[in-house]
Formats: C-alpha cells, structure tokens, sequence
C-alpha cells in the first residue's frame, strides 16, 4: 500500500535549491522523519489547522482553558442530576423513593 499524501510540517527553507525540509509522523514505524523535499511536490492543505502550541498568545490559553473548564463543569453538573432524578419508574414506592 502506497500512502500519496501526507501531512507535515515545514520546518526549513532552502530558496537556492527550492526545497523545504518538512517533518512528519510515521504512525507505521512510530517515528519523527525529517526530510528535504522540493517545494513543487508541496500543496496547500484542504483542512484549515491550527497553529503549533508554541505560538499560541497568553490570552488564547487562558481563554481555551476557561471556556474547557465550563465545559466540564457543565457537563459534570448535568451528569449529577441525570443521576439524582435516575430511577426504577415501573417500582410501585417510585415517587417515595425520589424524596
């Protein structure tokens, strides 16, 4: 089996021999390779990406970490409830048993 596409991340640039080096994950053999490879066999991703980590800005951190931590809590909030107001309703004591 053939892989023709695969995604990497360009890491260098070399105008005088118009190659880039690009780093990618070989998922198969579990490693990190890096290679020069010329710019014409690039092409632009279809998917938009985020940046690396590396690059993100103190507030968008701060902001992803908030907005997840709500997430959570709202989450944990509904999953209480779902199990508080859980019960057998075919048990004849049903309503005694929820007070």
């Amino acid at each position: 089996m053939m892989i023709e596409t695969v995604l990497v991340q360009i890491m260098a640039v070399d105008a005088r021999t118009k190659s880039v080096l690009v780093i990618y994950n070989d998922y198969m053999n579990l490693q990190k390779i890096s290679v020069w490879v010329p710019v014409v066999s690039l092409s632009a991703s279809e998917i938009s990406l985020r940046p690396p980590a590396a690059s993100f800005s103190k507030e968008y951190i701060l902001e992803e970490f908030l907005e997840n931590s709500m997430s959570i809590i709202s989450l944990s909030a509904k999953q209480a409830l779902l199990g508080f107001f859980k019960h057998d309703s075919t048990s004849p004591n049903a309503i005694e048993e929820c007070s």
